[in-house]
C-alpha cells in the first residue's frame, strides 16, 4: 500500500475512534456504524480524498449523486476508495464475540470476501452470461474471469447490487435482467436502446436507474413497480409520453428529463411526494396539470426551452421550491400565487412574452436571483422595492421606460442589468444601493449625467 493510502486509511481509523463508543442500534459500537446507512459495516472503505471511512456501497450511491464527501461536505475530484483493513477486522471480532446475533440492518452475519470473490447467487450468473451473449460483450467480459469480477459488476452478499453497462453499444436487452432482483445501481447511459423489457420492473430494489442518451420513445409501465427507486435520468432520448404508473415511484427523489419529446405531464407525477428535483428541459410541454401543486418537497423546477403558456395556479403551493426556471417559453403572464413562494432563491423568466410582474412578487423574501431578459415588460411593479435578499437583478431587452424608485430599497443589490431598454434616466433613489458593484445601461438613452453621481463609476454605458 502507498504511503498516501496508509496515511488515508490511518486518517479514517483515528476520526472512526472518535465517534461514540455505543451506538443506538442495540449496542452496536459506533465506530463500527457506517455514518450514511447507520448500520454496521460489512465492507468499510476509505475516501482517500477526505480519510472518511464508510460502507463501499453507500458512498458509491452517494458519489453517484452528488460530488461531497457526506461528512464534511468539501468537494471530492479524487473518488478512490481503499478497504479500510482494520475497521474490517474489528467487524469480525464483533461478529465472534457475539455469536447467533445477526447486525441490524444485514440478511445475514456474512461479510464479503476482499475483492467481492465470494461465490456468486447462481441465477445472477446465469443472468450476467445471458446479458453478455444478448449484447455481445464477450470481448469486455471474458470467460476466464469470474463473473463478479466482470468490469462493470458490483456484488454484494452474493448477489449482483450495481451494473455499469453504460457505452457498450447496447441495443437491447434481454428480459432475464429482470432476474437481478438485488440491483440497486443500473447504469445503462450512451447507448442505442430503443426500448426496455418489462421485465425491468422486477427490479424492485433499484435506488438508482441511469438511461440517459439513448433511443427510447417510452418507458414501460413495469416501471411503476420500483418503489426504492430515487434517481431516475432519462435525459436526451426520444420520449413522447410518461406512463401514469410513474405515480407510484414512491420514493423517486430526483427525475430528469431533458432533451426528450414530451408535451405534457401524467397527472400522476403529483403524486410524487419525496420529489425534490424535476428538469425536464427542451422538451414541447405546452401544459402543466394542477397536480403538480402537490410536490410539497420539490426544491428545483427546471421547465426552460417548452411550449409553456400558462402556469397552473396551484404552482404556488410549491412552498419548498428553492429553483424555479421557465426560460424560453411563451408566458405572457405569471400566476400571482407565486408570491407564495418564499423559499424560492433563483427566479428566471427569460425569453418569455411577459408584460408585466405579479405585484406578489414583494413577498419572495428569500429571492437572490431575478432574470426577466427578452420579454416585453413595459414597467416594474412597485412592490419590487420590497425583496431584502436580491443581489442580482436582470432585466436586458425589454420595453421599460422607467424605473420605481423603490428599487433603491433593495439595499442587498450587487449587479443590476438594464440593457436594451428605452430607458431615459434612472430614480435617483439608486445612489442608495451601497452594495452595488456593476450598473449595465448599455442600448439605452441613459446619458452619463442622468445617474446618480455615487453610480457613475461602476455603470457601463457601452
Amino acid at each position: 500500500m502507498s504511503k498516501r493510502r496508509n496515511v488515508a486509511v490511518k486518517h479514517g481509523r483515528m476520526r472512526a475512534s472518535k465517534r461514540r463508543h455505543v451506538s443506538p442500534n442495540d449496542g452496536e459500537p459506533s465506530a463500527l456504524l457506517c455514518p450514511i446507512t447507520h448500520e454496521m459495516f460489512r465492507d468499510p472503505v476509505v475516501v482517500i480524498a477526505s480519510g472518511q471511512t464508510y460502507e463501499r456501497s453507500a458512498i458509491l450511491r452517494h458519489f453517484r449523486i452528488r460530488n461531497t464527501d457526506p461528512c464534511t461536505n468539501e468537494i471530492v475530484y479524487d473518488k478512490k476508495l481503499v478497504q479500510n483493513v482494520q475497521t474490517r477486522k474489528s467487524v469480525q471480532h464483533w461478529l465472534e464475540a457475539n455469536q447467533g446475533k445477526t447486525p441490524s440492518g444485514w440478511e445475514s452475519r456474512d461479510v464479503p470476501s476482499p475483492g467481492f470473490e465470494a461465490a456468486l447467487d447462481d441465477i445472477d450468473i446465469k443472468t450476467l452470461k445471458t446479458i453478455r451473449q444478448h449484447c455481445s460483450l464477450s470481448d469486455l467480459w471474458t470467460d476466464g474471469q469470474y463473473p463478479g469480477e466482470w468490469p462493470g459488476v458490483r456484488v454484494d452478499a452474493r448477489r449482483v447490487v450495481n451494473l455499469d453497462l453504460s457505452m457498450k453499444k447496447i441495443r437491447s436487452l434481454p428480459s432475464a435482467i429482470g432476474n437481478l432482483t438485488a440491483l440497486k445501481v443500473l447504469d445503462l447511459s450512451m447507448n442505442y436502446l430503443a426500448h426496455l423489457p418489462e421485465s425491468i420492473g422486477n427490479l424492485t430494489s433499484l435506488n438508482v436507474l441511469d438511461l440517459r442518451s439513448n433511443a427510447l420513445t417510452n418507458i414501460p409501465i413495469s416501471i411503476g413497480k420500483l418503489t426504492s427507486l430515487d434517481t431516475m435520468g432519462l435525459d436526451n432520448n426520444e420520449i413522447t409520453n410518461l406512463p401514469q404508473s410513474i405515480g407510484t415511484l414512491a420514493s423517486l427523489e430526483r427525475f430528469d428529463c431533458d432533451r426528450n419529446k414530451l408535451t405534457d405531464f401524467p397527472e400522476s407525477i403529483g403524486d410524487l411526494s419525496k420529489l425534490t428535483r424535476l428538469s425536464c428541459e427542451n422538451n414541447h410541454i405546452a401544459d402543466i396539470p394542477n397536480s403538480i401543486g402537490k410536490l410539497a418537497s420539490l426544491n428545483i423546477l427546471r421547465l426552460s426551452s417548452n411550449d409553456l403558456t400558462r402556469l397552473p395556479e396551484s404552482i404556488g403551493n410549491l412552498t419548498s421550491l428553492e429553483v424555479l426556471d421557465l426560460d424560453n417559453n411563451a408566458l405572457s403572464d405569471i400566476p400571482e400565487s407565486l408570491g407564495k413562494l418564499d423559499k424560492l432563491i433563483n427566479l428566471s423568466i427569460c425569453d418569455n412574452q411577459l408584460k408585466q410582474l405579479p405585484k406578489t412578487i414583494r413577498k419572495l423574501s428569500s429571492l437572490k436571483s431575478l432574470c426577466v431578459c427578452n420579454n416585453k415588460l413595459k414597467s416594474l411593479p412597485t412592490s419590487l422595492g420590497g425583496l431584502p435578499s436580491l443581489t442580482r437583478m436582470v432585466l436586458p431587452n425589454n420595453e421599460l421606460t422607467r424605473i420605481p424608485c423603490s428599487v433603491g430599497n433593495l439595499i442587498a443589490l450587487k449587479h443590476l442589468d438594464l440593457r436594451g431598454n428605452a430607458l431615459t434616466r434612472v430614480p435617483q433613489s439608486l445612489s442608495k444601493l451601497s452594495k452595488l458593484e456593476n450598473l449595465y445601461l448599455i442600448d439605452s438613452h441613459v446619458c452619463r449625467e442622468c445617474v446618480p453621481e455615487q453610480l457613475r463609476a461602476i455603470t457601463k454605458f457601452c
